[in-house]
């Protein structure tokens, strides 16, 4: 009779065979593992917060709850003092608004990652044994490589891309009708989780060379099939990418430059970064694609042209940015366009090679099982990282069931807006968005250049005091935070006005700081008192982490600024600047007082002069507030400038009594209007050329 601990040992070997002879087995284990801290607490779960939890997933929440009111909007309030929403690739038939309209919150966010993380395992291993006819663990080994180095960003596109390589081919042997359907139904599948900039033109790229190298299946009905799933996938994106063209030439992304000149020197330089991204995010596998390379001596069979669409991905990823130089595209529109996002499929190109390359060291099982053991313990690793946010930042009940800012959110009111700031230490200005509220910051694809400098002037001080910044905003400025490094040499309270420019922020409407950490400035009134942190126990650290992990965020400093401007006002006079930098340092040096007296405004986009001695006595009153449409009350006795400190764009239209006004940048990134004496009613709109119906 065999010992109960043989029998063990054969059912553990017979049970890791039947894996390892089963994609769909491996790929449901490697899932779970890798999405295990965001599962396994339901919604008390890690999110991931890196451009996801701390700028898209916030946004699309807002989408999804309703916080924009009825009907299809444009404009999106909650960000930066509002921006474009579709220009942000904010589209409402995306995957994560479209399952948080039936899911709770959590719940989505956990199917979204469930899907990225089996779509690319899965499916890139059905690549392997389908396509390229390798073995069943080296499509696993592919599949895990693939899941654990494709970025979670730009929408999931990339992730679900293996699958719409696998199920294309499938199109391509039915009928002509099922055929033509399919095609249509895989292109919308696709456009709900790719992004029009990020994924979908550098993919349909990429499957073009898989379908004619490797495939060798690019026939008229491939063309055919590609064109009718490539019109369904694009169509849900045409007007974004019309908003993204119109809104491009005067985004903080105009003033990015090229990263790389057309030179041989930079030329050189971009394909070493390639080749660093390769190992960087694809280091087994391309470790185990050369080793096979070396096995054979270079007699790859029927895998060359798998190496060689790895070594493109590599040199298209790398120099993307110079062939945009080169041709003439580093500034306009396209300029803020980066062209190295074939980087986002270098896993899945080096996870298809690292497949052949594992194929011709057939015989060196100890192959396979060693680069397993690597990945799983690169996974391992990277969890100590989450592990860390999850007890630092919290997961997603702890960031967006926070009865804290529940209740901040409670305080709106449609005939008085206002908006908040988060002084990130600690805080993501994202979190304020998911609950409805409407900042002046975020982590924003897209927003306007005026802006940007506006923010510039905000945060100057820091900037000075920390230099690495004006590398990081100023050269980029994706990030619109109240930066600061660290608040150790301020335990008692960060004394606010020696790092921001508080004026600024009052004339943008900023009524609340939202913190973990206390501030101090002579405008703040405190409305949650809490017990100093340098005062607490470590117990009471630790207890009050763990508890908000399951009640929401409750130790926060909310701050009520004293001093904030209305969303709307009337200036009696303008103040003239002769060009944008003296209008941008006359603000920053501007007090409160001076700002509420005056417009300032650059010379050459100054409205001229009032119509006659300004007004003495009035007001403004709100009468409408929705996302895309305001209509404002204003009664005064004499002409005047109104100003609404919403971001200048220049699809917003303004009617005064029924008749279009112009509009001028006001304080250089504001709205601006000259009323004339007996003005009673302003409107405004939202128009883009690209929208298909009027507000409701």
């Amino acid at each position: 009779m065999r010992a109960p601990l043989s029998r063990a040992g054969e059912r553990l070997v017979q049970g890791g065979a039947g894996v390892l002879g089963s994609p769909l087995k491996a790929s449901l284990l490697v899932t779970l593992w890798l999405g295990l801290e965001s599962f396994v607490l339901g919604p008390f779960s890690h999110i991931l917060l890196n451009e996801f939890g701390d700028g898209v997933y916030p946004y699309f929440k807002a989408l999804a709850s309703g916080a924009l009111g009825p009907g299809s909007h444009y404009w999106f309030p909650n960000v930066a003092a509002g921006v474009d929403r579709l220009a942000n690739s904010l589209l409402y038939p995306q995957a994560v608004p479209l399952l948080a309209w039936v899911l709770p919150g959590w719940a989505a966010y956990q199917v979204f990652l469930f899907i990225h993380f089996f779509f690319c395992c899965y499916f890139t291993a059905r690549l392997c044994t389908d396509h390229l006819k390798t073995s069943a663990p080296a499509g696993i080994l592919a599949g895990f490589a693939v899941a654990c180095g494709t970025p979670f960003t730009g929408g999931i596109g990339n992730s679900v891309f293996p699958f719409v390589l696998w199920a294309f081919d499938k199109l391509l042997d039915e009928d002509r009708g099922r055929g033509l359907l399919g095609a249509a139904l895989l292109g919308l599948f696709f456009s709900v989780f790719a992004s029009a900039v990020v994924s979908m033109p550098f993919c349909f790229a990429w499957a073009l060379l898989w379908l004619g190298l490797v495939r060798k299946r690019l026939s008229l009905r491939a063309w055919v099939l590609g064109a009718v799933m490539g019109i369904f996938a694009s169509a849900p994106h045409l007007q974004e990418v019309w908003s993204m063209a119109v809104h491009a030439k005067g985004s903080h992304r105009a003033g990015w430059g090229a990263l790389l000149t057309c030179s041989s020197p930079d030329f050189l330089k971009g394909l070493g970064q390639g080749f660093a991204w390769a190992w960087g995010y694809c280091g087994v596998s391309v470790t185990v694609a050369v080793l096979g390379l070396l096995a054979c001596r270079l007699r790859v069979k029927g895998f060359a042209w798998v190496y060689g669409l790895l070594l493109f991905t590599i040199a298209a990823a790398g120099t993307g940015e110079w062939f945009k130089t080169c041709a003439g595209l580093a500034s306009g529109t396209l300029g803020g366009l980066r062209m190295h996002r074939f980087f986002l499929i270098l896993p899945l190109a080096a996870g298809l090679a690292g497949a052949a390359g594992l194929e011709l060291l057939a015989g060196r099982r100890w192959i396979f099982l060693l680069a397993t053991a690597v990945l799983f313990g690169q996974s391992a690793y990277s969890k100590k990282k989450v592990l860390w946010e999850f007890a630092f930042q919290g997961g997603y009940t702890a960031n967006f069931e926070s009865p804290v800012l529940r209740e901040l959110a409670a305080k709106r009111r449609p005939q008085d807006p206002f908006r908040v700031v988060t002084f990130t230490h600690g805080l993501l200005p994202g979190y304020a968005a998911a609950y409805g509220l409407e900042s002046l910051d975020g982590y924003i694809n897209l927003y306007p250049r005026a802006y940007f400098r506006f923010w510039g002037k905000v945060i100057e001080p820091v900037i000075k005091r920390e230099p690495y910044l004006e590398e990081y905003f100023g050269k980029w400025g994706g990030q619109v935070y109240l930066f600061l490094r660290s608040v150790d040499d301020w335990p008692g309270g960060v004394v606010f006005s020696q790092h921001y420019r508080l004026p600024l922020l009052s004339l943008a409407n900023m009524r609340y700081v939202i913190s973990k950490h206390p501030l101090e400035d002579p405008a703040f009134k405190l409305l949650t008192p809490q017990k100093p942190w340098k005062d607490m126990s470590r117990r009471e650290h630790v207890w009050t982490r763990v508890k908000e992990n399951f009640t929401g965020k409750t130790y926060l400093f909310i701050y009520e600024n004293t001093a904030a401007f209305p969303r709307a006002f009337l200036a009696p006079r303008l103040r003239e600047l002769p060009d944008e930098d003296s209008l941008w340092d006359a603000l920053a040096a501007a007090s409160p007082a001076e700002l509420k007296d005056a417009v300032y405004v650059e010379r050459s986009r100054s409205p001229g002069k009032l119509p006659g001695r300004p007004f003495s006595r009035g007001r403004v009153e709100l009468d409408l507030y929705r996302t895309d449409e305001l209509l404002l009350s204003v009664e005064a006795d004499g002409p005047g400038f109104l100003v609404v400190s919403n971001s200048l764009d220049s699809c917003w239209v303004c009617r005064v009594d029924g008749k279009e006004r112009p509009l001028f940048p006001a304080y250089g990134a504001f709205w601006g209007v000259v009323l004339e004496k007996g003005d009673r009613k302003v409107e405004f709109n939202y128009a883009p050329p690209y929208r298909l119906a009027a507000p409701e």
